[in-house]
């Protein structure tokens, strides 16, 4: 038996007898079973890059209320105040990212304090009225100060549940780079150990778990039904054929290397709204190239080891399963099998853009059809009016 079993082994024990003598895991998943008062508020807070677009696409697009869903989700809006219903649906379905998702903690402590009071006293009318609001923001995860020290939590003044979603850290760092790393400017070493303080799960979580209006804490692993996983998790009905699960794929590797090419197409890391429109028309092409090396990655797994043991016990059992014996969480074995490619801008590869073409030529097509279908759609309406 390796050191690295040994001491996986050691650290599945460890989950164990914690779960069986309810220890050690504030507000966990050994929880669940308690009675929910209300009224409900639940927080997706994150994790970027887990298929936070993918939920909150599904939650802004569909009428919920048509369906006599037991939840209302809205968004914290610095101009709108709590935005909801029709309104925030269109609005959601006219933006280039195809969502609506509640502001940042840095926008929200920005809002004058009267119209933030005004905002908090609308969400609480809200929850007492509905059986449960949801709110989401990929990045609250990270912003625990300020909703803790900063005093965001006390203002809103509910009890509130917690989703998160994670995945191992190596992983997240090498698509977050495409994300954002690779339209900074900065050398990919020094991003990645930056960008590494970010993605340590548990010691932002902690945090959250720690104020004492927080009641139940679902913590999942990524997986490719995000939003099932969300909607089993508070045990609530899922529209069946929702739009969610849409916007989860990551760009191909023609295109990122593209935009490296041609920077006005991806100008910094806070324009990504040309990646949703890429998304959405479904071009295919190679794989997101693979540019984080076997020093560093043993590295960032080194520096994440004591956390992850720590995430586990936040876990229900299967995740937990399932996280011990994933590699990608402890060893640079899981990416053996990836081919290095350099971080720079490449040269275009003529075979590489051939087939990006014949790929956007075919996207153009199912495009033009289901503008077509649309307009039939919109015609016909028009002539029963």
């Amino acid at each position: 038996m390796t050191e690295e079993t040994r001491d996986k082994a050691h650290t599945a024990g460890d989950v164990a007898a914690l779960r069986q003598l309810n220890i050690g895991i504030p507000k966990s998943e050994v929880q669940e079973t308690n009675v929910v008062a209300e009224p409900r508020l639940i927080l997706h807070i994150g994790g970027a890059k887990c298929g936070s677009s993918a939920l909150q696409t599904e939650l802004s697009v569909t009428d919920w209320a048509a369906q006599n869903s037991e939840f209302v989700y809205a968004t914290l809006d610095p101009v709108n105040g709590i935005f909801q219903g029709d309104a925030m649906r269109l609005h959601a379905m006219e933006a280039q990212h195809g969502y609506a998702a509640s502001a940042s903690a840095h926008d929200l402590l920005g809002i004058e304090p009267n119209q933030r009071r005004a905002m908090f006293d609308e969400l609480r009318t809200l929850a007492a009225v509905s059986k449960c609001v949801v709110l989401s923001n990929e990045g609250w995860l990270q912003q625990a100060d300020a909703f803790v020290d900063g005093g965001l939590l006390d203002e809103i003044g509910l009890p509130f549940d917690i989703f998160l979603v994670v995945r191992p850290q190596v992983e997240f760092l090498n698509s977050g780079w495409w994300q954002w790393g690779a339209w900074e400017d900065a050398p990919l070493v020094d991003w990645v150990r930056r960008a590494a303080q970010e993605v340590q799960w548990h010691r932002f979580l902690e945090k959250w778990i720690a104020h004492p209006n927080c009641r139940e804490v679902k913590v999942r692993l990524m997986s490719k039904d995000i939003v099932g996983d969300f909607f089993a998790a508070f045990s609530l009905s899922r529209l069946i054929g929702g739009e969610g699960n849409k916007l989860n794929a990551s760009l191909p590797g023609d295109i990122l290397r593209l935009y490296q090419r041609h920077r006005h197409l991806r100008p910094g890391p806070q324009f990504p709204a040309t990646d949703f429109v890429i998304g959405r028309l479904g071009i295919s092409g190679a794989p997101t190239p693979w540019v984080i090396p076997p020093d560093l990655a043993a590295e960032v797994i080194a520096a994440s080891r004591a956390d992850n043991e720590r995430l586990l016990a936040m876990l229900p059992e299967d995740d937990a399963a399932r996280m011990l014996a994933d590699p990608a969480w402890w060893s640079t074995e899981a990416f053996a099998d990836k081919t290095l490619q350099s971080p720079l801008p490449q040269e275009p590869d003529a075979a590489a853009i051939d087939g990006l073409c014949a790929s956007i030529v075919e996207a153009v097509a199912r495009f033009d059809l289901e503008l077509r279908l649309l307009r039939s759609q919109v015609a016909a309406t028009a002539a029963h009016r």
